[in-house]
């Protein structure tokens, strides 16, 4: 089975010339849709109802680890703009696949599976 790495993302954004939830939506789209062209998952993960702050997730899934980290080295490269970045974290995870195990809480019922991820730092 090949390796599956996933790379995950968070910025944290001052958006200085924002003066509305209009102009705060225009900066954030422009951004999860230059994200998402260049094969990126991402979302806007709030605050809501502050036109001048945004936080941003994002994510990549690869075949290797060197190839997940390149990428997430040029997903800092979208971010350049009329904002300031307050904050910026990455982190990458290595999938080692589902394992069946019972449920501790209910030793009797059918088995499950659990996502396990591995960090490597």
């Amino acid at each position: 089975m090949g390796q599956l790495v996933i790379g995950v993302g968070q910025v944290v954004l001052n958006l200085r010339f924002a003066e509305t939830l209009k102009d705060r939506r225009k900066v954030v789209q422009s951004l999860i849709q230059k994200l998402k062209n260049e094969g990126y998952s991402a979302t806007d993960v709030g605050p809501d109802n502050q036109p001048k702050s945004a936080i941003l997730g994002f994510s990549m899934a690869g075949p290797s680890r060197p190839w997940v980290d390149s990428q997430m080295e040029k997903a800092k490269q979208i971010f350049q703009g009329d904002f300031e970045i307050l904050e910026a974290q990455t982190d990458v995870f290595e999938y080692e696949g589902p394992d069946d195990i019972e449920d501790p809480e209910n030793p009797d019922e059918p088995e499950f599976s659990f996502l396990k991820f591995r960090r490597n730092d």
